[in-house]
């Protein structure tokens, strides 16, 4: 069911033409992150489709499938670059499952005088009215410095927390680790 979806907003996006495909892995000693972003643009703007999936050492899986516009801050922020969107999570454990679609974005700054170091902040939100199965509300949300050492391959160090508000349980952490990174574009 999750591949009809996919299919149906990469045909939403056929009428606009591809930028740049990503392909992105993250790993802990805890976790690996794959995810794949395809880059458009259209008449409307610069916009992103991204489809993910996280396996912990728990046997925890968690897949994500998101779409943002993206684009530069304004003319008085230099290097500034913010994204805003919506993703779906899906997430498969021992102890609950989950669906949840969150509402977030993502900031990246890259000074001027050192344009190949850079900053990266996301945060995606789902509060109890649009999350489901065993779960109240849902938060992913990553911190990274990174570092262009060719023009199409990017390595970081970062952390991610992924936490799960459970129905009559604790608060569940997925993810809650440091991570190194590696994102190649094509």
């Amino acid at each position: 069911m999750l591949f009809r979806y996919l299919v149906g907003v990469l045909f939403l996006f056929g009428s606009a033409v591809a930028v740049a495909d990503e392909i992105d892995l993250t790993l802990s000693d805890n976790s690996a992150l794959f995810r794949y972003i395809q880059h458009f643009n259209s008449s409307y703007g610069h916009s992103a489709v991204d489809a993910g999936f996280l396996y912990t050492n728990s046997n925890d899986f968690l897949v994500m499938l998101g779409m943002q516009v993206e684009g530069e801050a304004g003319s008085g922020s230099p290097g500034l670059h913010v994204g805003v969107g919506l993703k779906g999570f899906s997430a498969n454990t021992d102890a609950f499952d989950l669906f949840a679609v969150a509402i977030g974005g993502e900031l990246r700054f890259s000074p001027a005088s050192i344009p190949r170091l850079a900053v990266r902040a996301n945060l995606y939100h789902a509060p109890g009215i649009v999350t489901f199965m065993d779960a109240d509300r849902f938060s992913y949300g990553t911190l990274s410095v990174e570092y262009e050492i060719l023009q199409q391959a990017t390595v970081y160090l970062g952390y991610r927390n992924v936490e799960v508000d459970r129905k009559g349980f604790a608060n569940t952490e997925l993810d809650d680790d440091s991570h190194i990174g590696l994102r190649i574009e094509f």
